[in-house]
């Protein structure tokens, strides 16, 4: 088995040839189906063209508006983090208990369950459920299966096994339930806003209705407690953006997702996070054909490149958003944590250069869920405190 060739760009040009313009050239399951199907099956991390598109749609109506603005549920979860934060002035750790709200509230909007971590002592993570453990297990083990490429075959890991047999078992039951909740209520949906139930009105078959959920979970479950931390990182750094943020949090009649939509700090706050530390810093796609990228060749790097078919093409969105000529400020400088400076950039005119979420035909689903939460619990924590 030979060594694939790489190609990495960060020119927006070849990016949106990528994952979108001529998507249709490139492919996921080549490089991720090995490493990650043992635990998410068949779904929208680990399939491409019509079989995507309709593991896409399984998904596409919980993600509607009407459901990604129920935050009665999530706000259960933001209060019991706030309730587990020491009171007293104390330095927190904060990032093991945004991973635990992260969990908690990923687990109950998908498969109906949530694992409950945060009811767990502080020095006690994960002491009541089996699931988180196993999953990372189950994670260490596809990032083993997939940095093996091309000898992934090799990999041997009773544990890793173990732990995916572990974690579809949890989510078959998830399932189940969804099932005898749906036959009380009427085959209809029982709650709106979980996912599993809505999938189970699209499909019959249980099978795909687990993919479907692990290939939702598995790259969801920690994206928002990972922006959350990066946030704080930054701001606890930037005491004159915590006194701005705090001012406009503070003037909000309450804490509610649209008002917090209104709060142009926040919004700065969070994509300069994103720009700076986005949730996936490098996406690759792999040529299933011959095709070519816009730009890079030639002597003077703006003729087409050829890309022959089993080349892979990295796309690192860390660097394409630490770009001098789209980002830097004043000074030159894009290293810098500074949300002042999406007072000038604009979102519409940052197509295919600013991708924290992906884009195309593979741009995360949930996207406008993460950002909308992830406001919403820097709003309430800092009302909180």
């Amino acid at each position: 088995m030979s060594i694939k060739p790489l190609i990495r760009t960060i020119d927006p040009r070849n990016v949106q040839a990528v994952f979108s313009s001529d998507a249709a050239s490139y492919g996921n399951r080549p490089l991720r189906h090995f490493a990650f199907s043992p635990l998410v099956g068949d779904g929208v991390m680990t399939l491409d063209g019509g079989r995507h598109e309709h593991a896409r749609a399984l998904i596409r109506p919980t993600f509607s508006k009407a459901h990604i603005e129920n935050e009665g549920a999530y706000d259960r979860h933001v209060q019991k983090l706030i309730g587990s934060l020491a009171g007293d002035g104390s330095t927190v750790d904060l990032q093991p208990f945004l991973e635990r709200l992260d969990l908690d509230s990923s687990t109950e909007f998908i498969f109906g369950e949530s694992v409950a971590s945060l009811d767990d002592p502080p020095n006690a993570l994960q002491a009541s459920h089996k699931f988180p453990t196993a999953f990372n297990v189950a994670q260490q083990g596809m990032g083993a299966r997939f940095a093996m490429l091309p000898f992934n075959f090799l990999h041997r890991d009773e544990q890793f096994w173990g732990a995916c047999r572990s974690i579809r078992q949890f989510v078959a039951e998830c399932v189940q339930d969804a099932v005898t909740r749906r036959e009380k209520n009427g085959n209809k949906i029982a709650m709106d806003y979980i996912l599993v139930d809505n999938v189970l009105q699209e499909s019959q078959s249980l099978t795909e209705i687990q993919d479907t959920l692990m290939n939702v979970f598995l790259p969801g479950h920690d994206t928002i407690a990972i922006t959350l931390s990066n946030i704080f990182f930054h701001l606890a750094r930037h005491p004159e953006a915590w006194r701005k943020l705090r001012h406009q949090v503070l003037e909000l009649p309450e804490i509610t997702t649209e008002n917090v939509k209104r709060l142009d700090h926040l919004q700065y706050v969070i994509n300069e996070t994103f720009r700076v530390n986005p949730p996936v810093s490098n996406m690759t796609r792999i040529a299933i054909r011959d095709t070519v990228l816009p730009t890079g060749g030639g002597p003077d790097k703006t003729a087409p490149v050829y890309v022959p078919k089993g080349t892979v093409v990295g796309c690192s969105f860390y660097n394409l958003h630490r770009r001098s000529d789209i980002y830097a400020d004043d000074d030159g400088d894009t290293e810098s944590w500074r949300p002042e400076r999406w007072e000038k950039l604009k979102l519409p005119q940052l197509a295919w250069k600013f991708m924290p979420f992906g884009g195309g035909t593979h741009i995360c689903p949930a996207q406008i869920l993460a950002f909308n939460r992830v406001a919403f619990t820097v709003a309430r924590l800092r009302i909180s405190w």
